[in-house]
């Protein structure tokens, strides 16, 4: 199945397609057959886009969460919420990556930042209540174990 994504990237790619969608979404199938070249796709994708795109550090950013892969996702959600300010979800999980990364400080100002935006966002509110509600050793040993 990778194989024939990879196709379809690459024929979309020949059409002369440069956009970073297509740079992106073939980060994402090498990042889900565990390929190392994915990183140079994500990159590819944040050179070419424009300067105030940010949905393209979001969808790498996004992905790379849901593979844990907690600095990265850092560093593109954080490129997102700085170009797109008033996004409360982008925020949040901002907020979520640098809690796993154990940045206690910057995950408390990204879940505030989201709450500022969106008193009603209860991802946050839920984040925001862990970290000041629990014990850092506490929280050390979550993320231990998992």
């Amino acid at each position: 199945m990778t194989q024939r994504a990879l196709g379809c990237s690459d024929y979309a790619l020949s059409l002369g397609g440069f956009e970073p969608l297509i740079w992106v979404l073939r980060g994402i199938i090498l990042s889900l057959a565990d390929n190392s070249n994915a990183a140079a796709c994500f990159s590819k994708a944040m050179e070419i886009r424009s300067a105030d795109d940010w949905l393209t550090p979001m969808r790498i950013g996004l992905h790379l969460l849901r593979e844990k892969k907690w600095q990265s996702s850092a560093e593109h959600l954080h490129a997102a919420a700085e170009i797109s300010k008033s996004n409360d979800y982008l925020w949040e999980r901002l907020g979520y990556a640098n809690e796993a990364l154990s940045l206690t400080n910057s995950a408390v100002e990204a879940y505030r930042a989201a709450l500022q935006i969106n008193s009603t966002n209860a991802r946050a509110e839920a984040g925001l209540r862990r970290l000041c509600n629990t014990p850092f050793f506490t929280r050390i040993f979550r993320r231990i174990l998992g």
